[in-house]
């Protein structure tokens, strides 16, 4: 029963941020159109999906990659403090 918990705890928020998804297909739906010039599809939709997931991966990997330069950076300050006084 615990792992049955924990795997519906662990996919809910995919679950919640693909409803809110399906939710704004209508208001962003037309726009897309405007854009394509042509009716869309649920191809069209699902690859619009898949790109937002990808930006949202990348974000998050940007942000990791800018803290781990921080603290590399910092970390060289502390190596220069430690090693190079005089």
């Amino acid at each position: 029963m615990d792992k049955w918990q924990d795997a519906v705890t662990y996919f809910m928020p995919v679950i919640v941020f693909m409803g809110i998804l399906g939710m704004l297909k209508p208001i962003l739906a037309p726009e897309l159109e405007k854009k394509l010039e042509r009716k869309l599809t649920d191809w069209d939709w699902e690859y619009y999906r898949h790109e937002i997931f990808r930006k949202l991966i990348a974000g998050l990997q940007e942000e990791k990659d800018r803290q781990r330069l921080q603290r590399l950076d910092d970390m060289k300050v502390i190596y220069d403090m430690v090693w190079n006084q005089n």
